[in-house]
């Protein structure tokens, strides 16, 4: 449990750091292209995700790339939000879960003590239909360089990330539209 935890912040610190690379050295102002796996559907402003079985909403000037986690067997898949003339990104890194819980700060604390939080606080995510239309309890919080907010739920750990860099309401939009 702790490893994949360690496994799933150490994929998304290499994935925003790329993107930070990409972003500072100028990259392409084109669309990159839209890339979902057979599960994944996206009408126009909304990623949905059949296999986890959740959905988002994005602007309609982003792009969205999808990519299945090899180093977790394939089981969990990285969804990259995309505004090619602003350069934001936001990352949704979805991961199995084997436990039934409300992530809190100190949970996070405990199974990953290196990290530094700051700004942690709780908040409420997406809906999950599952439970009767109620909001799933999420971790918000920033470290160095990155917000996140962090949440359980049908046995899955989402993390969404952002560059503190970049505004906030793209951030904000998309982390608060999950449904599930």
């Amino acid at each position: 449990m702790k490893k994949n935890i360690v496994v799933v912040v150490v994929l998304v610190l290499i994935v925003v750091g790329i993107g930070a690379l990409v972003f500072i050295a100028g990259g392409s102002s084109s669309k990159a292209p839209s890339i979902l796996p057979t599960s994944a559907t996206s009408t126009p402003g909304v990623y949905n995700d059949t296999t986890a079985g959740f959905s988002f909403k994005y602007p309609l000037d982003a792009t969205v790339q999808n990519t299945t986690d090899q180093n977790d067997g394939g089981a969990g898949n990285t969804t990259l939000i995309v505004k090619a003339k602003s350069g934001e990104e936001i990352q949704v890194t979805v991961s199995p879960f084997d436990e039934n819980i409300s992530l809190t700060a100190d949970r996070i604390k405990k199974d990953i003590p290196t990290m530094v939080m700051k700004n942690t606080k709780t908040v409420q995510e997406g809906v999950a239909s599952g439970a009767l239309g109620t909001a799933v309890q999420a971790v918000y919080f920033e470290t160095a360089t990155t917000r996140e907010v962090w949440f359980v739920t049908a046995s899955n750990l989402y993390q969404v990330s952002g560059l503190l860099s970049d505004p906030r309401a793209t951030f904000d939009s998309i982390s608060t539209s999950f449904t599930f």
